[in-house]
């Protein structure tokens, strides 16, 4: 009896290496946004000085390539250095390096010039040498170009002061008044009066009357 040959093949390994997935290089997340300034150095959200501002982002995937700043729209730079009294609107853009970008905008409002007051007004019945003869009362007007007027204050004598136009009696007095417009500039004037409000008689001499009364002395009624 003829041997039995086997024909099972011998098993071959193959060692296929193994290839790992490109990473993509591309994102559709916007990169983050935020304006650099300094906080308003003037009261209710206005500044009272030069101010200068930027725009910044982050990227966490393809990182951030530009951040700019705009007035127009049309005109980028990568700060603005806003100086001249006024409200503005200041646009910003991040743009990453995958071409995603992020706009945001911004309003600046700048004052750093006091309001006007006018003259003081004094009212009353004059008399003579600079004196009043009715009680007296001060009164003044203010404007503001930018913010506007925030309050007008009235302080007779260094007292306190009061919002309400005062009425001066008898007496000297001076009045201090302080005009406050909205991103807190002031201005301050004074004004002095002489008011005698009521005389209800005149001084009299005090004469020797009758027998006392002699012949050279003349006798005056005021």
């Amino acid at each position: 009896m003829a041997p039995i040959r086997s024909r099972c093949r011998p098993r071959i390994r193959l060692a296929i290496p193994l290839v790992q997935p490109k990473r993509s290089n591309w994102t559709s997340q916007p990169p983050t946004a935020n304006f650099q300034a300094p906080p308003a150095d003037g009261a209710n959200g206005w500044y009272v000085s030069p101010v200068t501002i930027s725009a910044v982002g982050t990227d966490s995937a393809s990182g951030v390539a530009k951040q700019m700043v705009s007035l127009d729209g049309s005109t980028w730079v990568s700060s603005l250095t806003l100086s001249e009294d006024g409200v503005y609107t200041v646009q910003g853009r991040v743009t990453d390096n995958a071409g995603n970008v992020t706009n945001i905008r911004q309003t600046i409002h700048i004052d750093d010039t006091p309001p006007v007051i006018s003259t003081p007004v004094l009212t009353g019945t004059t008399g003579l040498a600079g004196w009043y003869t009715s009680s007296v009362g001060v009164s003044v007007s203010a404007t503001d170009a930018t913010s506007g007027v925030a309050s007008t204050e009235y302080s007779v004598d260094g007292g306190a002061g009061q919002t309400t136009t005062p009425t001066l009696l008898d007496g000297q007095h001076t009045v201090q008044i302080k005009v406050t417009d909205n991103a807190g500039n002031v201005s301050t004037a004074s004004a002095s009066a002489k008011g005698i409000p009521t005389r209800r008689s005149p001084p009299l001499s005090h004469l020797p009357m009758g027998p006392q009364l002699r012949s050279a002395e003349t006798m005056y009624i005021i």
